[in-house]
Parts: structure tokens; sequence; C-alpha cells
């Protein structure tokens, strides 16, 4: 299952876009490339298009201890950034359940989960930006 992101240090955000069926291992390596990333920032807003999900990794034991390593990878807690979640089919709905419920207590974060484009990016101040235009984003990376 490939990952990709890109970062739009001009726009403030991080667009990271997962497909087929999610493992944990590709999370990990996605979570420690992006966070070598020249231009990453803490408190880049996120879109998470979870819109090609089919499926994803069940171990929640590992879900959690992704999760648990993101304050390490850059995410550090109390600074406050948006998290949009673009979920529109089942299994991307269930996996950002996850990811926001992992984040509950967390001070910080602004999450949101959606299922149409359109919102996601207005969330983010970004309704003038072609979701398109985001993932083919050319300082983007590939895992």
């Amino acid at each position: 299952m490939p990952v990709t992101f890109s970062i739009r240090k001009s726009l403030g955000v991080f667009c990271a876009q997962f497909y087929g069926f999610v493992l944990i291992e590709d999370c990990l390596s996605s979570l420690q490339a992006l966070a070598a990333h020249p231009d990453f920032r803490p408190n880049l807003n996120q879109l998470i298009d979870l819109s090609e999900v089919t499926d994803y990794e069940r171990n929640f034991v590992r879900i959690l201890e992704f999760f648990a390593r993101m304050p390490e990878s850059g995410f550090a807690p109390g600074q406050e950034f948006l998290v949009v979640y673009y979920a529109p089919a089942q299994a991307g709905q269930e996996l950002a359940r996850i990811a926001i419920r992992s984040w509950e207590g967390v001070p910080g974060p602004v999450l949101r989960m959606v299922g149409d484009p359109d919102q996601a990016l207005a969330i983010l101040g970004l309704s003038h930006v072609a979701l398109q235009d985001l993932h083919a984003a050319a300082d983007g990376s590939r895992v």
C-alpha cells in the first residue's frame, strides 16, 4: 500500500494520501519520511486523504503504537493545527475514527472527518485549491 505526501509550505499544509490496504509499517515509514522532510513543521495543517483506502491492518496494538510515536516525530502536544480526514467510504471512515480517538485528550489538534473533498479543503481555508493539485505537488514524496 503506497502512501504519498506533499508539503505545501506556501499554504501551510501537508497532504497525505493512502491507497489500498493500509499497513502500519507503511504508516511508520511515511511518518519518518515526513518528519525528516526539510519543510516539515509541527504546526502544519493536515489533509489526510483516505478516499482510496480499501481496508486496513486491524492490529489495534500496532495502531496505538503508531499514534504513540507521533510526538517523537515532531507533533508536539499543545501546538494548535487542523487535521482533516477526507473519508467518503467505510474503510477510510473507520480508520479516521481510530485516528481521531487516538488524539483524544491531546491539547492542540483540531480534528474533523468529512466525506466531501470540497468541504475538507474549505475547513483548511483552501477552497481555491483543487485536491488533485495538492496530491500532485512537486515537493511531494512517495513512500
